[in-house]
Protein backbone atom coordinates (compact mmCIF):
# COMPACT_ATOMS: atom_id res chain seq x y z
CA UNK A 1 0.00 0.00 0.00
CA UNK A 2 1.56 3.67 -1.03
CA UNK A 3 2.23 5.88 1.88
CA UNK A 4 -0.55 7.88 0.87
CA UNK A 5 -2.82 5.57 1.08
CA UNK A 6 -1.83 4.61 4.82
CA UNK A 7 -5.00 5.13 6.81
CA UNK A 8 -3.98 5.17 10.20
CA UNK A 9 -2.85 8.33 11.86
CA UNK A 10 0.21 7.25 13.17
CA UNK A 11 3.59 5.36 10.93
CA UNK A 12 3.28 2.16 9.78
CA UNK A 13 6.30 1.48 12.55
CA UNK A 14 4.51 2.59 15.28
CA UNK A 15 4.52 -0.52 18.44
CA UNK A 16 1.66 -2.26 18.49
CA UNK A 17 0.75 -4.73 21.33
CA UNK A 18 -0.12 -8.45 20.04
CA UNK A 19 0.02 -12.64 20.31
CA UNK A 20 2.66 -14.49 19.58
CA UNK A 21 0.05 -16.68 17.96
CA UNK A 22 -0.66 -14.27 15.54
CA UNK A 23 2.24 -13.17 14.66
CA UNK A 24 4.24 -17.05 14.65
CA UNK A 25 1.25 -18.75 14.13
CA UNK A 26 -2.28 -18.83 12.52
CA UNK A 27 -4.61 -17.50 15.68
CA UNK A 28 -6.55 -14.74 14.25
CA UNK A 29 -7.83 -11.19 15.47
CA UNK A 30 -10.55 -11.06 16.98
CA UNK A 31 -10.58 -7.89 19.24
CA UNK A 32 -8.65 -4.56 18.90
CA UNK A 33 -8.16 -1.85 21.52
CA UNK A 34 -7.37 1.67 20.86
CA UNK A 35 -5.76 3.10 24.17
CA UNK A 36 -7.20 6.30 25.48
CA UNK A 37 -4.14 7.07 27.44
CA UNK A 38 -1.21 6.79 24.61
CA UNK A 39 -3.19 5.88 21.96
CA UNK A 40 -1.32 2.77 21.63
CA UNK A 41 -2.81 -0.43 19.52
CA UNK A 42 -3.39 -3.65 20.49
CA UNK A 43 -4.48 -7.24 18.45
CA UNK A 44 -5.49 -9.38 20.36
CA UNK A 45 -7.80 -12.74 20.24
CA UNK A 46 -11.15 -13.15 22.40
CA UNK A 47 -9.56 -15.18 25.06
CA UNK A 48 -7.31 -13.66 27.95
CA UNK A 49 -3.92 -13.11 27.30
CA UNK A 50 -0.80 -14.89 28.46
CA UNK A 51 2.21 -12.57 29.74
CA UNK A 52 4.16 -15.12 27.77
CA UNK A 53 2.63 -15.27 24.62
CA UNK A 54 2.79 -11.11 24.07
CA UNK A 55 5.09 -9.71 21.93
CA UNK A 56 5.38 -6.02 19.90
CA UNK A 57 5.68 -5.61 16.27
CA UNK A 58 4.99 -2.49 14.10
CA UNK A 59 1.59 -1.91 12.76
CA UNK A 60 2.29 -2.05 9.13
CA UNK A 61 3.22 -5.76 10.24
CA UNK A 62 -0.66 -6.12 11.54
CA UNK A 63 -1.91 -5.02 8.35
CA UNK A 64 0.05 -6.94 6.75
CA UNK A 65 -0.82 -10.67 8.27
CA UNK A 66 -4.75 -9.40 8.29
CA UNK A 67 -5.79 -6.53 5.98
CA UNK A 68 -9.04 -6.32 7.59
CA UNK A 69 -7.72 -4.35 10.12
CA UNK A 70 -7.52 -1.26 8.26
CA UNK A 71 -11.34 -1.01 8.86
CA UNK A 72 -10.46 0.12 12.13
CA UNK A 73 -8.06 2.58 11.49
CA UNK A 74 -10.61 5.37 12.46
CA UNK A 75 -11.32 3.25 15.62
CA UNK A 76 -11.46 6.67 18.12
CA UNK A 77 -8.58 6.40 21.19
CA UNK A 78 -10.65 4.72 24.25
CA UNK A 79 -12.64 2.05 22.13
CA UNK A 80 -11.92 -1.27 21.11
CA UNK A 81 -13.65 -3.60 18.48
CA UNK A 82 -14.53 -7.15 18.12
CA UNK A 83 -15.59 -10.08 16.32
CA UNK A 84 -16.43 -13.31 16.29
CA UNK A 85 -14.19 -15.38 13.85
CA UNK A 86 -12.37 -13.82 10.86
CA UNK A 87 -14.99 -13.95 8.50
CA UNK A 88 -17.69 -12.14 10.83
CA UNK A 89 -18.32 -7.74 10.77
CA UNK A 90 -16.27 -5.63 13.45
CA UNK A 91 -18.23 -4.42 16.06
CA UNK A 92 -17.32 -1.24 17.96
CA UNK A 93 -17.90 0.41 21.39
CA UNK A 94 -16.18 2.67 24.14
CA UNK A 95 -13.83 0.38 25.80
CA UNK A 96 -15.66 -0.33 29.45
CA UNK A 97 -11.77 -1.27 30.45
CA UNK A 98 -10.50 1.96 29.56
CA UNK A 99 -10.99 3.46 33.08
CA UNK A 100 -8.11 0.91 34.37
CA UNK A 101 -5.65 -0.32 31.59
CA UNK A 102 -6.51 -2.61 28.91
CA UNK A 103 -3.01 -3.53 28.84
CA UNK A 104 -2.23 -7.43 27.67
CA UNK A 105 0.54 -7.19 29.92
CA UNK A 106 -0.41 -5.78 33.68
CA UNK A 107 0.44 -5.40 36.96
CA UNK A 108 2.98 -4.03 39.20
CA UNK A 109 6.23 -4.16 37.26
CA UNK A 110 4.82 -5.77 34.67
CA UNK A 111 3.27 -3.13 32.42
CA UNK A 112 5.40 -1.98 28.90
CA UNK A 113 5.48 1.35 29.82
CA UNK A 114 8.40 1.33 31.85
CA UNK A 115 9.98 -0.09 28.38
CA UNK A 116 9.01 3.10 26.88
CA UNK A 117 11.74 5.63 25.47
CA UNK A 118 10.32 9.10 25.66
CA UNK A 119 8.01 10.42 23.87
CA UNK A 120 10.43 13.19 21.94
CA UNK A 121 12.85 10.15 21.32
CA UNK A 122 10.11 8.03 19.91
CA UNK A 123 9.60 10.89 17.33
CA UNK A 124 13.11 10.88 16.38
CA UNK A 125 13.56 6.93 16.07
CA UNK A 126 10.27 6.43 14.09
CA UNK A 127 12.43 8.31 11.37
CA UNK A 128 15.19 5.89 11.20
CA UNK A 129 14.95 2.61 9.04
CA UNK A 130 13.83 -0.78 10.35
CA UNK A 131 16.21 -3.47 11.23
CA UNK A 132 14.16 -6.05 11.41
CA UNK A 133 10.51 -6.47 10.65
CA UNK A 134 8.75 -3.06 12.62
CA UNK A 135 12.00 -3.22 14.69
CA UNK A 136 14.70 -0.57 14.86
CA UNK A 137 18.25 -0.68 16.28
CA UNK A 138 19.67 1.82 17.33
CA UNK A 139 22.56 3.75 20.53
CA UNK A 140 21.06 5.29 22.89
CA UNK A 141 22.83 8.01 25.35
CA UNK A 142 22.22 8.23 28.64
CA UNK A 143 22.22 11.29 30.84
CA UNK A 144 25.72 10.50 31.90
CA UNK A 145 27.71 10.34 28.71
CA UNK A 146 27.63 5.97 28.78
CA UNK A 147 26.46 4.98 25.09
CA UNK A 148 24.65 1.65 25.22
CA UNK A 149 24.90 0.00 21.63
CA UNK A 150 22.04 -2.96 20.00
CA UNK A 151 19.08 -1.48 21.58
CA UNK A 152 16.22 -2.94 19.77
CA UNK A 153 13.24 -1.03 19.89
CA UNK A 154 9.96 -2.22 18.73
CA UNK A 155 7.80 0.25 16.60
CA UNK A 156 10.94 2.77 17.52
CA UNK A 157 9.27 3.27 21.09
CA UNK A 158 9.52 -0.05 23.29
CA UNK A 159 12.36 -1.46 24.59
CA UNK A 160 12.45 -5.31 23.42
CA UNK A 161 16.15 -6.07 23.20
CA UNK A 162 19.66 -4.79 24.50
CA UNK A 163 23.10 -6.60 22.91
CA UNK A 164 20.91 -9.28 21.36
CA UNK A 165 18.94 -10.50 24.70
CA UNK A 166 15.18 -9.77 24.75
CA UNK A 167 14.22 -7.69 27.25
CA UNK A 168 10.63 -7.87 29.01
CA UNK A 169 10.92 -5.76 31.99
CA UNK A 170 13.20 -3.04 32.99
CA UNK A 171 14.63 -4.74 35.89
CA UNK A 172 15.99 -6.17 33.32
CA UNK A 173 18.05 -3.20 32.04
CA UNK A 174 21.51 -1.56 33.10
CA UNK A 175 20.15 1.39 33.16
CA UNK A 176 16.81 3.12 33.60
CA UNK A 177 14.63 4.43 30.65
CA UNK A 178 14.36 8.00 32.34
CA UNK A 179 18.30 7.83 31.78
CA UNK A 180 17.70 8.03 28.26
CA UNK A 181 18.73 11.90 26.41
CA UNK A 182 19.37 10.77 22.85
CA UNK A 183 19.10 7.61 20.44
CA UNK A 184 21.16 7.51 17.05
CA UNK A 185 20.57 5.02 14.43
CA UNK A 186 22.78 1.76 13.87
CA UNK A 187 23.97 0.24 11.44
CA UNK A 188 23.51 -3.10 10.83
CA UNK A 189 26.86 -5.35 11.59
CA UNK A 190 27.24 -8.50 9.75
CA UNK A 191 28.90 -11.10 11.44
CA UNK A 192 31.42 -13.54 8.86
CA UNK A 193 31.18 -17.08 10.97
Amino acid sequence: MPERDWPFDQPRNTASITLRSIVFGDAPILHVTHDEDDHGWQFLGLEDARDNDACVVGLGEIVTRDPSVIELADLPPGWHAWRSSSAAPWQRAPNPREDRSCSVIEGPGRGRTDLRIPYALFEKASTFPESSYGATTVTVILADGRRIEEVVLGGAEWIVKVGGRRVSESTELDFAVGEIVDVIPQRRRWRWW
